[in-house]
């Protein structure tokens, strides 16, 4: 989420010219659910 960024920068202004910047012409893919991955290695936890 972008709303996130400013946490990790510190800086509001900052976070919005760097999300701008990468955003531009872009198109947002937004993934909903739970990640294959993580589901994976939980089931790999719980065999153990």
């Amino acid at each position: 989420e972008f709303a996130e960024w400013a946490k990790i920068f510190h800086d509001e202004r900052m976070t919005a010219a760097i999300i701008d910047r990468l955003i531009h012409n872009s198109k947002i893919i937004l993934f909903n659910g739970e990640s294959y991955r993580y589901r994976n290695q939980r089931r790999e936890i719980q065999k153990k």
